[in-house]
């Protein structure tokens, strides 16, 4: 009897000290000893028991199969008391599969943590990893998310999930009020991740005006071929997205902001992308708040296509690269978007189109832009301005300037990037210390600080580096030279190197009159600061003829020339007859009466011996006339004819 009463008691302990709140550490796996053999084990446990202090589960490796996974708001959860779901060892992979529609969705439950694990999409079915669920207080660190490989577009039926869907747009019901409420999701932070493949990325959805998620960080994540969008955010307020890297082909919009109207801000990213059917960043609606625009900053944009902001106001869009990699524009401002600032942006594409497109009914518009201060790769046209459904008209620079008032201090310079992938610039003396000095700009994409004084034009603060300055001059002609009054039928340039160390070799190209003669590479040496002259070949001018001359020397030492002003040189050059002819004609209707007169006469002072300085003069007096012409130069000729 005594032994029956303490099992008895053995067992109200052991459900008693079981049902207790959870807290501190526990593992999961498969060993006999963990805690749970699963991880809907432990969250079965979490519902059931609530937690008394921060827990943390440690999970052993492997690969578990989650489908489904649902958290509700769990009892005792404080900013005090939070939940973590991270590997039993830092180094060992942890992942969680699924080939259901989501992985875990959490439903009003807040202050977890996810750290350093895998979620692995398993086909197109399943479309989401972490749902959050009118979910707030999230961390998601160090994660990988990894989605199918390829997609078709049927299976992009849904662009409000994603690896990480951070829903406010769901609606529950209240049976005591009977009707729908909408929850918001906020404090979100995803940082350190990776995003392989999939559907879309990160998506943050609230449904306004009954709901807006607030304060979401996404930084220091690599977006890696996701299908459609990277990031996507709507109806959501106060974000930073920084430091993200983003690469591969999508289908869609990579980057979209839609019905934001506070606090957005675009800092610090690398993108590398191909959107291969619309347009990689795409801005609409976002009526932004005067105070607390939108700001796009010290951004790396290495694309196929353009920037588009319709409809939307108030935006800076401040000390970004662009590099558009086909003859295309690098931004539009769409019909209904007014208010943007656009200062200290390097613009480049591979062609010859318009780098920026304006499309509105009303010209009006340009009155609420404020563009100054960039870079613009010399194009054909600079602006494209459309009124829609009427005519558009391109503009380069200097028309724009003299039209609008705007880019005063912007400048036609092709930068010179590092590389396709990588748009930091390389000793571009043209565009250091040329940029505005902006109270929101006081870093560089690289972290560095930016002069408080005279800071760079776009995303990198960079100093020039005598080490490796290149520049090549052209000092001028050595002959011809209109300076010099006798014929020469040679062209020799005085070639300087500027550079600190030697000078081996560069290319040369020169044009007649707009056509290119010839291309060609100079193996020479020329030492620092040494000037040498180079004889390019014989050329018969004729007399009396204006030649248009212009060279160019490129690649010194097979590299980027960092100061393309002075590897341009022209001039117009004219042969000035040493021999002119002063022809004469006998009036027929007047006898002893002649017209004296010279052909060799353009563009230059005449002066006849009479005192007349016309091309022609009337004689009726015999005797001796000369005629002195003289050109621009200085350069004079003399003929004299004798009226008997």
């Amino acid at each position: 009897m005594k032994l029956n009463l303490l099992s008895f008691f053995l067992f109200l302990f052991s459900i008693f000290s079981y049902s207790q709140p959870l807290s501190g550490t526990y593992i999961i796996g498969d060993n006999p000893d963990d805690h749970f053999n699963s991880l809907e084990l432990a969250v079965q446990a979490l519902i059931d028991d609530g937690i008394s202090e921060s827990v943390v589960f440690k999970v052993r490796f492997g690969t578990y199969l989650v489908e489904k996974l649902e958290i509700p708001s769990i009892n005792g959860v404080s900013a005090n008391n939070i939940i973590t779901i991270e590997p039993l060892e830092n180094n060992s992979t942890v992942i969680f599969q699924s080939s259901n529609s989501y992985v875990m969705r959490l439903t009003k439950s807040d202050h977890f943590v996810f750290n350093n694990v895998t979620f692995e999409l398993l086909d197109n079915l399943t479309r989401t990893a972490l749902w959050l669920r009118a979910s707030s207080n999230i961390l998601i660190s160090n994660c990988d998310f990894i989605g199918p490989d390829s997609l078709s577009n049927s299976s992009l039926v849904n662009a409000a999930e994603g690896h990480v869907f951070i829903d406010g747009g769901s609606s529950f019901y209240n049976e005591a009020l009977q009707n729908s409420e909408y929850f918001p999701s906020n404090n979100i932070k995803v940082v350190n991740n990776n995003f392989f493949s999939g559907r879309n990325g990160v998506i943050s959805f609230a449904r306004e005006p009954y709901t807006v998620n607030d304060n979401i960080e996404i930084s220091r994540n690599n977006f890696e071929g996701v299908v459609s969008r990277n990031i996507g955010i709507m109806s959501t307020s106060n974000i930073i997205i920084s430091k993200n890297n983003f690469s591969g082909e999508s289908n869609d919009h990579t980057i979209e902001f839609r019905k934001i109207k506070t606090g957005l801000v675009f800092d610090k990213n690398h993108f590398n992308c191909d959107s291969k059917y619309k347009i990689p960043i795409h801005i609409f609606d976002c009526q932004m708040d005067t105070d607390n625009p939108m700001i796009i900053k010290n951004n790396f944009f290495s694309l196929t296509e353009y920037m588009s902001i319709t409809l939307s106001k108030n935006l800076k869009i401040l000390n970004n690269n662009f590099l558009i990699n086909r003859d295309n524009k690098a931004l539009l401002l769409n019909e209904g978007s007014s208010n943007i600032e656009f200062y200290n942006n390097i613009l480049k594409n591979s062609g010859i189109g318009a780098l920026i497109q304006i499309r509105s009914n009303s010209f009006s518009v340009i009155e609420t832009l404020n563009f100054d201060y960039n870079v613009y790769n010399p194009n054909n046209a600079i602006i494209n301005y459309e009124k829609i459904y009427d005519s558009s008209t391109n503009y380069n620079l200097e028309d724009w300037k003299k039209l609008t008032g705007l880019e005063a201090n912007s400048h036609l310079v092709t930068p010179n990037y590092s590389s396709i992938g990588d748009l930091h610039l390389n000793n571009d003396i043209l565009i250091e210390g040329k940029g505005k000095v902006l109270p929101e700009v006081i870093e560089d994409i690289d972290g560095e600080l930016r002069d408080s004084l005279k800071p760079d034009i776009g995303a990198d603060e960079f100093v020039i580096d005598p080490n490796t300055f290149t520049d090549v001059e052209i000092e001028g002609l050595v002959y011809p030279n209109n300076d010099k009054c006798s014929k020469l039928n040679q062209i020799e340039l005085s070639i300087k190197n500027n550079s600190t160390f030697p000078i081996t070799s560069f290319d040369l190209e020169w044009w007649l009159s707009g056509s290119l003669i010839e291309k060609i590479t100079i193996d020479l040496l020329i030492n620092p600061l040494e000037r040498k002259i180079i004889n390019i070949g014989s050329f018969l001018f004729r007399d009396s003829t204006t030649y248009q001359l212009r060279f160019r020397v490129s690649n010194p030492n097979g590299v980027i020339d960092n100061n393309e002003v002075n590897s341009v040189y022209g001039l117009n050059y004219i042969y000035f007859n040493n021999d002119p002819k002063i022809l004469i004609d006998k009036n027929p209707f007047c006898s002893g009466e002649y017209t004296l007169y010279v052909k060799n006469s353009s563009s230059s002072k005449i002066s006849w011996s009479n005192g007349l300085s016309t091309k022609y003069i009337m004689v009726n007096t015999p005797g001796t006339y000369s005629v002195t012409i003289t050109n621009e130069n200085g350069c004079s000729v003399v003929d004299t004819v004798t009226i008997d």
